[in-house]
């Protein structure tokens, strides 16, 4: 069964669909913005955690719909895994059988301090 969400911009394709096998192509290309995204006062506070974040590619590849799937615990980590992500976009969107589509994908971040 083809995993498809309706949007009043086109379907949304889950990436995590196997039914779709080889046809369905992820988002790829472009440079991410790997700035630092760890708030100075997160790092100063002591501040770690891992989340998840959910966000819909969209044909021409930039990122909308960004939305925290699991929390740091921490809203200012949480907010900074969200400006991060909002900054990205992929020079090639997802496509399915050739066509581009629009993408639901997940990604884990992890805020974390070396000692």
């Amino acid at each position: 069964m083809e995993q498809v969400c309706a949007g009043e911009h086109g379907n949304i394709y889950q990436s995590n669909d196997s039914t779709f096998g080889n046809r369905l192509k992820p988002p790829h290309g472009g440079k991410p913005n790997n700035s630092n995204i760890y708030p100075d006062k997160a790092r100063r506070m002591g501040l770690t955690g891992s989340m998840i974040l959910a966000f819909v590619v969209e044909t021409d590849g930039a990122i909308r719909q960004a939305a925290v799937i699991k929390s740091t615990g921490h809203e200012i980590l949480d907010e900074a895994g969200l400006k991060f992500i909002e900054n990205q976009k992929f020079d090639n969107p997802a496509t399915l059988d050739g066509q581009p589509v629009r993408i639901l994908l997940y990604l884990p971040l992890n805020f974390g301090l070396k000692h």
